[in-house]
């Protein structure tokens, strides 16, 4: 609650996303009745809608003022190319789920779809999508696409025509760019500690580092430098930039 005290008018959501999947939470419901309670603030909760076919999951959520789940696929063998879900997670019980909650729902239901290039951007995988959300009745509908490193290498953007043709199917807003906005930086005389938490959770391009040292009176060069000698850290390139990203344990 600090948080929101510091920042009046400065906070549009107050946002349950861990750096994991938040409906594994067992208190998600608690956490989002008392912040609700707290403060004025709409509350948003961003999942990848695998648990939605659980009753207790879907009353967890439907007290939220947005749910944006993602929907990436209109059938089983997609729907696992694209997300490796966990094996019991089965896809017709998801659809349901994400179908019974909508219908549940107290707030706003947004969606986001992942298109891949050649897996999931074909007219038939778009118009099978679209199907399916037209039963759901999403009050948004938002298009992204792969603009971090992904895990396997034959991941690849859609062209500018099967965006073009993915916003006329599902009604959408497209995400093509990538993301703006600073990040939150608890102490800025440890920023090269703070860099590396960061890339721990996701990767960071090299620009995104760049702009934090200058922003807090750092050498740009000297923090790449520092960061990309880290023995822990790994540098990717995808599509002419530079990620950074803290290996795994398995790594």
């Amino acid at each position: 609650m600090n948080a929101v005290k510091n920042n009046p008018g400065g906070i549009d959501y107050v946002t349950f996303v861990g750096e994991g999947e938040p409906t594994l939470c067992k208190s998600l419901g608690y956490l989002i009745r008392e912040t609700k309670l707290r403060t004025k603030l709409p509350v948003a909760v961003i999942t990848n809608g695998s648990l939605l076919y659980m009753k207790d999951v879907r009353n967890d959520l439907k007290d939220a003022d947005v749910v944006l789940p993602s929907f990436d696929a209109d059938d089983e063998e997609t729907f696992k190319k694209i997300n490796r879900a966990h094996g019991e997670i089965d896809f017709n019980k998801m659809v349901e789920g994400l179908k019974v909650f909508s219908k549940i729902r107290n707030g706003q239901l947004w969606v986001e779809v992942m298109l891949v290039k050649g897996i999931n951007d074909a007219e038939k995988h778009l118009k099978g999508i679209a199907g399916i959300l037209k039963e759901v009745n999403p009050v948004r509908v938002y298009v992204n696409v792969p603009i971090r490193p992904p895990a396997e290498k034959w991941v690849e953007i859609p062209d500018e025509e099967s965006l073009v043709k993915a916003h006329e199917i599902l009604h959408s807003y497209v995400i093509s760019g990538y993301e703006e906005g600073e990040f939150h930086i608890d102490d800025p005389d440890k920023l090269y500690d703070e860099i590396i938490k960061i890339c721990e959770r996701h990767p960071m391009r090299e620009e995104q580092i760049k702009e934090l040292a200058k922003k807090f009176g750092f050498s740009e060069e000297e923090m790449i430098l520092k960061v990309q000698n880290n023995p822990a850290v790994k540098i990717i390139e995808y599509h002419g930039k530079r990620f950074f990203l803290v290996k795994t344990k398995e790594e």
